[in-house]
């Protein structure tokens, strides 16, 4: 029973990375915020694995990347707002939520949604709350997304910057959109397991959300 449910969670992963990889496609072909080629060519190895710090050129595949991050946390709170869709499947989409951010218990979301009064929740806590249905379902459009502050060095291992971005509702009513928003990019050294190896990597992280 507990190897069905393995192979089930894991097909059901699948679905929303092909998703989420399926929109990511149709947003590139009409805007210029994905990987440049020469950046993604240049995010050497031994950078990756082994530098204390990064050149100009990663950190701005790093910033791209963030950005499409970004995108794919608000097409998965469309999933996870939405009751019409089998629970398991949301209840993926809420894990792989959580894993954008660098700690979703401390970060905050703040936004202004359909007929709701402005809030500010953790991340974890927001998405219970859509898990749970008690916001409308939520259909979000992320706009104009350009890096307002770029990735600086803040200590050995993190740097920081700052998204700032449009959001806006594709709801048929009259809300308080288009909300000017910015979110805050982490850069830091994460420990990976490759094999029976273990290395410190450069990975991306969305903190917090918001005003």
């Amino acid at each position: 029973m507990k190897q069905q449910y393995a192979i089930y969670s894991s097909l059901l992963m699948v679905i929303l990375l092909l998703l989420l990889s399926c929109k990511a496609g149709n947003r590139e072909a009409s805007q210029d915020y994905a990987f440049k080629e020469e950046s993604t060519s240049n995010i050497s190895l031994q950078e990756t694995f082994q530098s204390d710090s990064l050149s100009d050129v990663n950190l701005r595949a790093f910033e791209n990347r963030a950005i499409q991050k970004l995108h794919d946390v608000m097409d998965l709170i469309e999933i996870l707002s939405d009751s019409m869709q089998e629970n398991t499947f949301r209840s993926q989409a809420k894990v792989m939520l959580l894993e954008n951010f660098e700690n979703a218990d401390d970060n905050q979301i703040s936004l202004i949604l359909p007929d709701i009064k402005p809030f500010q929740y953790s991340v974890s806590r927001f998405a219970d709350t859509l898990l749970h249905n008690r916001f409308l379902p939520l259909k979000l459009k992320m706009v104009d997304a350009t890096i307002k502050k770029p990735l600086s060095l803040q200590n050995n291992n993190t740097y920081q910057g700052t998204i700032f971005f449009i959001l806006e509702p594709t709801a048929n009513r009259q809300t308080l959109y288009p909300k000017e928003l910015t979110a805050t990019i982490i850069l830091k050294k994460t420990t990976k397991t490759f094999g029976d190896t273990v290395r410190e990597v450069w990975e991306v992280f969305l903190g917090d959300v918001g005003n």
